[in-house]
Parts: C-alpha cells; structure tokens; sequence
C-alpha cells in the first residue's frame, strides 16, 4: 500500500523545485552558467504554463543551443567524443593495472599501462578544457543582457510562489536561504555577501 503524501510534503517539495529554478536563473542571468535546461523540467513538473513561463522556456532553449550555431561545433563534438573516449580507456587502464598490481604480473607491463593511463586522463583532462574555454568565449559573445528584464520578472514571480508554497509546508520563511548574483529582486531580505554571492531569505 503506498503512503499517503500530505498536502505539506507535496509543498515542501514545489519549494525545493522553485528555490532551486529561481537560483538557477539568476546564474544565467550573471553569465555563471549557461545551460539552465533543469529548470524547463522543473517547470514542467510544476505545471507551470502561461506566457512569462514560455516566454522564460525559449529564452532558456535559445541561450543553452547557442553552441550548436557557431560555426566551431562540429569540431567542439568530435573533440567532445574523442575526450570521452580517451577517459574510457583510461578507467579501463586503470582496473587492469590495478588487477595486474595485486597479482604482482609483468611489474614492467603494468608500469607501461600505467603510464598510458596516465597519458590519455591528461590528454582528455586538456581537450575538455580547450572546449569548456570556446564555450565560454561563444557564450561571452552572445547578447544575454536583452534578457535581464525577463529573468528579473520569472525569478520575481518565482519568489512569490515559493513564499506561498513555504506557507502552505508550514516552513518560516527565514529558513531557506538562496544563493543569488544579483540582489534586485522584490521580496527578498540579504543576509550577507561572500565574493560574488548574495545569501538571502524572504521578507
């Protein structure tokens, strides 16, 4: 028999979704991430629709497929796949030489294999740092700030539903604490600063 879940938890639950759409959205907007897509299924599972929720999703989509425009793509995928591959060898590397050390087998061949290992982590470690390095540039070129005055209105109405959902869990409001970029947003109370980050609860 499954267990009832209470009008509380199920609450309690929409406000870790929302918390975590609107800190979300607020990296974004500050250009500290740039593939938000968790909060498309966030709100998919809220059930949120409407036009500022759409419009919110195609902004997200536009912003996170920024890649797949530039004409370095392709270069960025296959670099992405060798990568991938690379750290597949080096984990299988990595058993056998492991296997081979117990077993006291060939210490010379062992020590071979282990250096290949060794080889490929580094090589995979460099290519996905040269492609997470483009990234930052195709994405440091994109005009985000057109979207500012969207992501301010969706992370505002956002913290307005969060209070409602911390009221209907019986949760204060003092008790939940977002880590935030900017501090413009209405409703919120900043409890301090830590470099870049605001740490902030609900008035």
């Amino acid at each position: 028999m499954s267990r009832v879940v209470s009008p509380a938890e199920i609450a309690k639950n929409r406000a870790k979704k929302i918390k975590r759409a609107i800190e979300l959205l607020d990296s974004l907007r500050a250009r500290q991430i740039y593939n938000a897509t968790e909060v498309l299924k966030i709100f998919t599972e809220l059930g949120y629709e409407g036009e500022i929720w759409e419009k919110t999703k195609d902004i997200v989509y536009d912003i996170a497929v920024l890649p797949t425009k530039h004409e370095d793509y392709p270069k960025l995928k296959s670099y992405d796949n060798i990568a991938s591959k690379l750290l597949l060898f080096s984990f299988i590397g990595l058993i056998v030489s492991t296997v081979m050390t117990f077993m006291n087998y060939e210490p010379y061949l062992t020590f071979i294999i282990i250096t290949i290992t060794l080889i490929t982590v580094n090589i995979s470690y460099l290519l996905k740092l040269y492609i997470s390095s483009k990234l930052r540039r195709i994405y440091s070129q994109a005009d985000i700030e057109k979207y500012d005055e969207d992501f301010k209105k969706a992370i505002n109405l956002l913290i307005a539903r969060l209070r409602g959902e911390l009221k209907k869990a019986k949760i204060p409001v003092e008790n939940v604490e977002l880590k935030l970029y900017f501090d413009d947003y209405t409703g919120i109370k900043i409890l301090r600063t830590k470099k870049k980050l605001y740490f902030a609860t609900l008035k």
